[in-house]
């Protein structure tokens, strides 16, 4: 009993252990076990000590056992920090306090939102990253995609006209102080020498001074305003704020010019181009025109045509537009120019066409049909300014007759044919007029194929010209023509 009295006080000892950590408890309780077995043990042999201070050892080992700062002292262990007073207490928590009050007042505080440019650069690379790039040049190097360019254009024309501010702070006044200043802007400005967007300030004041023509609504509502909308609502997206702008009604002055309403070529007019594009003895100049005319589709859809998008169908001829144009000799993608999904529809080639032998010849070619408009960069660009310039002095200035009015040429005379409203949409690749045009994937029927390649043509047109031609020639052309110039009377091509 000697040698386990002292050990036994001990294991109940351990019981009531205070300390500031589980490592420091099970070094108390080591320290002070064995010490206490120490002590049993020198009592058994009779040592003068443990006989006649083991009393006080005992009590000195147990405090051990319970006290961290006794044991500490045993251990040599650095002594504990003084615990702080009730005061000391108090305070803390009151700091504690004040902090989180601080840190829910700044969630309370109205947020503004970035900057309009700190915005406007992350759409722009929230675009460019969705986006990519828009195929590659002639040198492989990827192309920019054009979106990315209207949206900096727009962003530097906002800062030039109006105070970068938080996304948040813009109103309904200051879009329309925009839109009063934006609308001084002369059209042809970008084709002034010394454009810079920076001097789109002094471009203004210029044109102002002269009453000079202004930019058309059409380009405002259209071009600008959909981009600078989208900037400041990415921005509140960003700070999860509200958006400041919806509703925002914008008034146009008066003398803003409206949207022009294109009027269809007359049968006389349609003749004259026709027979000069044939005279330029350049492929796209001969065919696009009445290719546009008869099927009804954008040109920039009909100038990515390619032999291998000529197809059979229902004893008919029809073309399926891709959308991506893998250029195998090359090892590169051309992204071709549509505006929806549903100029992706295939469209009818009429049987004249066939008849004359020009769709048997597009068949025997390899790649693009219109190769000379793919040696630009931007071939439906080259084909616009194509078609622009082969339009003037023919077309009526004054109805603005353009390449786009084919399209409505080709939607009157669906009328004049009886064509139904969704079949004529489908093969001109217009949007669905409603829910009930989408049934059958949105294709043309059999008996829809074979009306279209079969409709009858106007007979006030000569289509007799284009019979008879040798479309290699035209095909060979390696130049557009500089310096060719034509004078036209009511009649046609005099000279």
């Amino acid at each position: 009993m000697l040698l386990a009295g002292p050990f036994l006080k001990g294991l109940d000892a351990v019981a009531d252990i205070k300390s500031s950590t589980d490592g420091m408890a099970k070094l108390m309780a080591k320290a002070g076990l064995d010490g206490l077995i120490g002590i049993g043990i020198d009592r058994a042999a009779n040592a003068h000590l443990a006989t006649h201070e083991g009393e006080a050892l005992t009590n000195y080992f147990i405090r051990v056992i319970k006290d961290e700062a006794t044991a500490r002292s045993h251990l040599d262990l650095a002594p504990l920090s003084p615990k702080p007073t009730e005061i000391e207490n108090i305070a803390a928590r009151l700091d504690l306090i004040s902090e989180r009050i601080e840190g829910i007042s700044g969630q309370l505080e109205p947020k503004s939102g970035p900057l309009f440019s700190v915005a406007a650069d992350a759409y722009y690379a929230k675009i460019k990253k969705a986006k990519g790039t828009k195929g590659h040049k002639k040198d492989g190097s990827p192309k920019v995609n054009p979106e990315l360019s209207y949206i900096e254009h727009r962003r530097n024309v906002f800062l030039q006209l109006m105070p970068d501010r938080p996304v948040s702070s813009y109103t309904e006044e200051d879009i329309q102080d925009f839109v009063d200043e934006l609308q001084w802007l002369d059209p042809d400005y970008s084709t002034s020498p010394d454009y810079q967007v920076g001097k789109i300030k002094e471009f203004i004041q210029e044109n102002k001074s002269r009453s000079g023509p202004r930019l058309a609504r059409g380009t405002i509502e259209n071009n600008y305003l959909p981009r600078i909308f989208s900037i400041i609502r990415h921005g509140c997206k960003m700070d999860k704020i509200p958006y400041p702008l919806d509703g925002c009604r914008i008034i146009f002055s008066d003398e803003i010019p409206k949207p022009k309403n294109q009027i269809p070529p007359d049968y006389t007019t349609l003749n004259r181009i026709f027979r000069k594009g044939l005279a330029t003895g350049v492929l796209a100049d001969a065919l696009l025109p009445p290719l546009g005319y008869v099927v009804g589709r954008r040109l920039g859809i009909i100038a990515f045509l390619r032999a291998e998008h000529i197809r059979p169908y229902h004893g008919c001829y029809i073309v399926a537009p891709h959308d991506i144009v893998q250029i195998h000799e090359a090892s590169q993608q051309l992204i071709v120019p549509i505006k929806t999904e549903v100029s992706l529809n295939f469209y009818v080639l009429h049987n004249f066409f066939v008849d004359c032998g020009l769709v048997g010849w597009m068949m025997r070619q390899e790649g693009f049909i219109f190769k000379l408009l793919h040696e630009a960069e931007d071939p439906a660009d080259a084909a616009s300014k194509r078609m622009q310039r082969l339009f003037e002095g023919v077309a009526d200035p004054h109805l603005y007759q353009t390449y786009h009015g084919l399209r409505h040429g080709r939607k009157n005379e669906d009328i004049d044919n009886s064509l139904s409203p969704a079949a004529s949409r489908i093969q001109a690749g217009r949007a669905p007029g409603s829910d009930d045009d989408m049934y059958g994937q949105g294709h043309l029927t059999a008996a829809q194929v074979k009306m279209i390649a079969n409709a009858p043509l106007s007979p006030e047109i000569d289509w007799r010209m284009f019979e008879r031609r040798n479309w290699d020639e035209y095909a060979a052309r390696a130049r557009w023509p500089r310096h060719f110039k034509t004078n036209w009377d009511q009649s046609g091509l005099v000279s």
